[in-house]
């Protein structure tokens, strides 16, 4: 008897019985009680020829896919399907976000459909107002980008009696396709929603959005199926077939079956009892049968491959992406192989066979040996384009009778495979999992009716004959309109990063927008885009709502598009400059690793006659503006570079000039400079050609540097009066680049050359040369010297510090060097001088040429104060200098007060330790940490090692320091955080940002427009710029409104300043209209998390030492916001009793015992506070003569999830009738083999006795 086949919709009794009792909620279960049928839109009604298929029921699903994919009617039919299903499909996806919930399962299929993309829902976020494609984050950054730089007024440039023109145009050459189409999709309110637009827009803005993801993917190539899969096809639906459903069946519909047997097997044996033996029969697993491809998958598919298509049309309609132009560049880009790869190896091993060549699978490779002189596979076996090999070396027939020039065509094939991967995806996801989300692999005929139903898709999109062809199946963003966002985008980033961020570290927009083809390292991937960030709540710029769109024509940062252009030219001049000194670091790596592995094999002796040899081709992939670097090694490759740099930088500005006679004056200096480099020796003592590309680049930027300091333009001339746009400066970049490259030349005992640039660097001309063997010094000039206010504003003053320093210690080095060249001894031999003295042969009438230097340096930086008082320290000991000099700086923060000289001056107050270190497999050296072992050795609270600092907390809280008596109550009991500062710098920033830091001048009405050029800024740009006599920082323009405050402070009580600290987060908490917007601020929910502990420290800080901190970062924040003392203690004490406030019972947070015990607080309390995020505008090596190297995981911390914390209570300082007072104390920590700096010692001094101890 045939049973008859119970329909899908049909429940057994037991399914009902679950639906009454609640388990077949809507939301959750698999049976659909009423399946909606799909409407037929206005469109499809419209048109006669498209017939709308209702899709609901498995067997007509089956039928229709049959119909779709065998007959021609399915052209019909898939449109028909399309088009009735677009509302259900049109997006590519909002913002993909870190944090996104997953979709809620009781959204509409239709939502589900739309959210292709892991979107939030309004019903996620709260937001009632639908999402759109001109909504998304992706899009809505670089549209806001390219809205301002094209429309504001700073960015604009303008001429006597002519309209304003913005920076980039078309009649410039500057392809504007992609800004002018993102400007378009710009909107001011972010919950902006799409009403009523046309079907001509929504592709417009599919296509935009589609767009603004490739370019912040990884490319530069983009194969179509990865771009469906991830923004077009529709999520994977769990589809339950007949086989399934029969486990849920009646008994009276079941049919009895295989499994059944072995179900009715294994009872059989469960009643006969266990059997244990190794032959025992072992119960047999369900497993269901294979699924076919399911039709409404397959026509949902359909429908987003139409849209994709048409999407694609509308890019390649608006010229911004493009397919290969012809066979050369397929095969070149087919037949890379890596990670970086179009192809897979064998993919590329299938598009050989199809041109002819003979493929096998290649054997298996060998790890690189040492002996080989390699450091990784990579450069063992260096990796053949066989494809473009193939083309070259094969051709036609067709080929054969004409030019030898031509290549085997290779497009075809290659779209060919494509394609055909692309349909497999998608039969793979369109595929029904089977047990555990395993999904079986697509037979070839499923395979094929998937590529038919995808050039089905085609054929409907593409309009007329571009249906006939093959759809392209990879494409890249076009060269032209990339080039011209990236600019746009690199300036608006740049400009927003401030003076404080001048270099690139991997993560800004210090890169080359030059397309390198085949050798783009994708550095435009890993940037961090703040407006991005902002965007999708991974973080919150306070100086937002200080921002405004200037109309005006007189705050205009450039004057001119030539000069907009050289300082683009000098920002490819830095990025060339950042990569080569991060592949000279990892060529340094490689080095010492290959010494160490050749150390262990080898005796010492045969080390040091051993040969390393370390891979150069890294430097084959550097560039320098629009030629390989490489070319910088002759001659005419630096003839070249000085010529275009000279043309480029001064052009109109050089009308009444000879540029020629410039250029041929400039490359005769080049040349002299590179051969006193080799000192007429075969050796130049440079490691690798990667750094003799860098010194020649730093060579020909520092010819041209001179030319410009000589002749300053009008730009530079204006840098006075917004010394804080330094970083827009063509000239303050030349400084830069040779700042950080001039560390190379002292490296490699280049000291002649060092000295040049630093000179150059810091006065803009020579006041000391080499002559004849020997160092002179033009006294007269040192008498009169006087330095262009301009120059004192192309570096930061502690930069200009260093500089002074590294100045006289090279020229010490080199004098050194010339009387060792020139056999000059002295009749009796002297131990060697340290290069910290410049006295040697003087006497207390007669100073030498050096001393005489320093001291003319020292006096000219004491009247105009263009360097820190911790430099000017350093420079009068370097000069013997015995009196203490003099600066405002020392008389504004107080800095050794009553101090005459150095010997009979201040000291900090010191406690010592003795502890026991910990000797490793070698000694300590410089720069090594020492470990030491904790006095305390009870099991529960013991540690294995401590550092310095943990050892100096441990110290304190028992009690052993400070040694001497404090007062009569107890000792110990102190806990605190080593942060360097973290509290403070988070403190001032609390404070004084709405009083101080968000208020420009406003003696000068153009300011706001200055100091805040983007909306996304950590600080005001001229918070970065240090008070002198001659350039006006922040402090001189702010003093009044600066001392008014910190005068209140200093006399205020210790609770009204926690008070003040609790009402100015609370005010920042209150202004956010919503929770949601208070998690995208990151810095207020953690100083919500810690608003007890802040409070806590700034009552135990008090209002002077506050008022003392704070005028010093008013001061200069550049210099000041470092240095500061390695521990902050606190401690709390009743008023009238001596024992100590336990502070996790009255501050909790931190402190409480849920998050540490009580012995091991200086270990955990120490990471509760970010000290680093607290460097506003800046970064904590940010002045570092070396560039930082960042890593993905360093960029990517404090991205996690965040969770609202509850807003927490005031703290009291009065608990049960007693007055609590809180104490606390700055500790400087420094074992044996280490010291104080000036900077630090000057902090102590700033803190005073009673705040600061060593």
């Amino acid at each position: 008897m045939v049973k008859r086949k119970r329909s899908k919709l049909s429940l057994s009794r037991k399914q009902r019985e679950n639906w009454r009792v609640g388990f077949g909620d809507a939301a959750t279960s698999r049976v659909s009680l009423s399946p909606a049928p799909t409407q037929p839109s206005a469109t499809s009604a419209a048109r006669p020829d498209i017939v709308v298929i209702d899709l609901n029921d498995d067997d007509d699903a089956t039928t229709a896919t049959a119909t779709a994919t065998a007959t021609a009617t399915a052209t019909a039919t898939a449109t028909a399907t399309a088009t009735a299903t677009a509302s259900n499909h049109v997006t590519v996806g909002q913002a993909r976000r870190t944090q996104s919930k997953p979709c809620s399962s009781a959204s509409s299929s239709k939502d589900n459909n739309i959210n292709s993309m892991n979107i939030p829902t309004s019903s996620e976020t709260g937001n009632s107002v639908k999402s759109s494609q001109r909504s998304s984050a992706y899009v809505q950054h670089i549209a806001e980008a390219c809205t301002l730089i094209m429309k504001d007024g700073r960015w604009q440039t303008y001429k006597p009696d002519t309209a304003s023109r913005p920076l980039f145009q078309w009649e410039s050459g500057d392809d504007l396709s992609a800004v002018r189409s993102f400007m378009s999709m710009h909107s001011e309110d972010e919950s902006d929603e799409s009403h009523g637009l046309s079907e001509v827009d929504e592709v417009f803005e599919r296509a935009i959005h589609l767009y603004s993801r490739m370019y912040h993917r990884k490319g530069p190539w983009f194969d179509l199926a990865d771009l469906y899969i991830r923004y077009y096809a529709p999520p994977k639906e769990v589809v339950e077939g007949d086989e399934t459903k029969s486990e849920f069946s009646s008994v009276d519909d079941a049919v009895s079956s295989p499994q059944d047997q072995c179900s009715n097997t294994s009872v059989e044996h469960e009643e006969r009892g266990s059997n244990t033996s190794f032959f025992a029969p072992k119960p047999c697993q369900r497993t269901p049968a294979r699924r076919s491809i399911d039709g409404k998958n397959l026509a949902k598919h359909q429908s987003s491959l139409t849209l994709f298509f048409q999407d694609l049309l509308r890019l390649f309609s608006l010229g911004l992406v493009r397919t290969f132009v012809s066979e050369q560049e397929c095969g070149a880009v087919a037949g890379k192989g890596g990670r970086r790869g179009l192809l897979s190896a064998e993919e590329r091993r299938e598009v050989l066979s199809s041109l002819g060549a003979k493929t096998s699978k290649p054997a298996r490779r060998s790890l690189p040996s040492l002996s080989s002189g390699s450091t990784s596979a990579a450069t063992t076996f260096p990796l053949r384009n066989e494809i473009l090999q193939q083309m070259r070396s094969q051709q036609t027939l067709s080929f054969s009778s004409g030019g030898h020039g031509r290549l085997l065509p290779v497009i075809k094939h290659v779209n060919r495979v494509l394609m055909r991967k692309m349909a497999t995806k998608v039969a793979v996801s369109i595929l029904p999992p089977r047990g555990g989300g395993f999904r079986d692999t697509p037979r070839k005929a499923e395979v094929d009716s998937v590529a038919k139903a995808i050039q089905l898709a085609w054929e409907s999109a593409a309009p007329g004959n571009a249906g006939k062809a093959a759809a392209p199946a990879t494409l890249r963003l076009r060269e032209a309109p990339l080039k011209s966002l990236r600019r746009v985008l690199r300036l608006f980033y740049i400009a927003g990063g401030g003076p404080g961020a001048m270099r690139g570290d991997g993560s800004n927009c210090w890169l080359s927008v030059i397309d390198r083809g085949l050798t783009d390292d994708r550095r435009w991937q890993t940037v961090n885009y703040p407006g991005l960030a902002n965007r999708l709540g991974l973080e919150c710029y306070e100086m937002k709502e200080h921002y405004h769109r200037s109309r005006e024509a007189s705050p205009t940062i450039f004057a001119s598009r030539e000069e907009f252009e050289a300082w683009e030219c000098c920002v490819e001049l830095r990025a060339f400059c950042d990569r080569a000194m991060e592949l000279i670091e990892l060529e340094r790596i490689a080095r010492r690793r290959k010494e160490r592995d050749l150390a262990e094999q080898l005796d010492d002796k045969d080390v040091e006659d051993a040969i390393i040899n370390v891979d150069e081709s890294a430097s084959s992939s550097l560039a320098i503006l629009d030629f390989e670097a490489n070319v910088l090694l002759t001659v005419e490759g630096r003839e070249r570079l000085a010529k275009c740099l000279i043309r480029i930088c001064f052009g109109r500005d050089w009308s009444g000039f000879k540029v020629e006679s410039i250029v041929t004056t400039a490359v005769l200096e080049i040349e002299d400079a590179i051969s006193a480099l080799s000192n007429d020796r075969d050796a130049d003592g440079f490691t690798s050609d990667t750094e003799r590309i860098l010194v020649a680049g730093a060579v020909v930027v520092h010819s041209l540097l001179k030319i410009r300091l000589r002749h300053p333009s009008r730009s530079s001339l204006a840098l006075v009066q917004s010394p804080w746009l330094r970083h827009l400066s063509f000239d303050a970049q030349l400084v830069y680049m040779l700042w950080d490259v001039v560390p190379t030349f002292e490296r490699r005992a280049h000291y002649g050359v060092a000295v040049d640039m630093l000179q150059t660097i810091l006065f803009g001309q020579r006041l000391c040369e080499v002559d004849g063997g020997s160092l002179s010094i033009n006294m007269r000039q040192l008498e009169e010297l006087r330095i262009e206010p301009f120059i004192l504003c192309l570096l930061p003053r502690r930069n200009r510090g260093k500089a002074y320093e590294r100045l006289l210690i090279d020229l010490v080095h080199l004098e050194r060097q010339m009387k060792k060249t020139s056999k000059i001894k002295d009749k009796k031999p002297n131990k060697r001088k340290s290069a910290d003295s410049l006295t040697d042969g003087g006497t207390n009438d007669q100073l030498t040429p050096l001393c005489a230097l320093g001291t003319a340096l020292l006096r000219h930086a004491e009247a105009t104060s263009t360097i820190p008082y911790c430099s000017l320290r350093n420079l009068a000991r370097r000069v013997k200098e015995t009196n203490i000099p003099q600066s405002c700086e020392r008389m504004t923060l107080q800095i050794r007060q009553g101090a005459v000289d150095e010997a009979n001056g201040w000291s900090p107050t010191t406690d010592t330790s003795v502890a026991n270190s910990l000797k490793g497999d070698s000694d300590p050296g410089k720069g090594k940490r020492c470990a030491f072992v904790s006095h305390e050795d009870t099991d529960e609270i013991m540690q294995d090692t401590l550092n310095v600092e943990e050892l100096a907390m441990e110290e304190y809280f028992h009690g052993r320091l400070p040694a001497e008596p404090e007062g009569n109550g107890p000792k110990g009991g102190w806990v605190g955080w080593h942060n360097e500062g973290g509290h403070v710098r988070g403190l001032f920033r609390i404070l004084l940002f709405g009083r101080i830091l968000s208020r420009p001048h406003d003696h000068c009405p153009h300011d706001r427009d200055r100091v805040f050029l983007t909306p996304y800024q950590r600080s005001p740009h001229d918070l970065h710029v240090g008070h002198s006599t001659v350039v006006r920082g922040f402090y001189d323009r702010r003093r009044a409104e600066v001392e008014s405050f910190l005068s209140a402070l200093s006399k205020m009580t210790d609770s009204s300043i926690s008070d003040m600290v609790y009402e100015c987060v609370k005010g920042r908490w209150e202004a956010h209209p919503d929770d949601r917007s208070r998690l995208k601020d990151r810095r207020l929910l953690n100083d919500a998390r810690e608003l007890r502990t802040l409070s806590m420290v700034a009552a135990a800080l008090g209002g002077e030492a506050l008022a003392r901190i704070f005028r010093a970062l008013s001061y200069d924040y550049r210099v000041w916001s470092g240095g500061l003392p390695d521990l902050l203690l606190v401690r709390a004490r009743c008023q009238g009793s001596d024992e100590n406030v336990e502070l996790g019972k009255w501050i909790g947070e931190g402190f409480s015992k849920e998050k540490v015990d009580e012995r091991s607080a200086q270990r955990q309390l120490r990471l509760l506070f970010g000290g680093d995020d607290e460097f506003l505008g800046c970064s904590k090596n940010s002045d570092s003569t070396l560039k930082p190297f960042s890593s993905n995981r360093t960029r990517q911390r404090g991205v996690q999830a965040a969770e609202l914390p509850a807003f927490p209570a005031k703290l009291e300082f009065t608990v049960g009738g007693k007055r609590i007072r809180a104490e606390s104390l700055f500790v400087e920590v420094k074992s044996h083999n280490d010291r104080l700096s000036e900077r630090q010692e000057d902090w102590l001094s700033i803190l005073g006795d009673d705040k600061a101890r060593l």
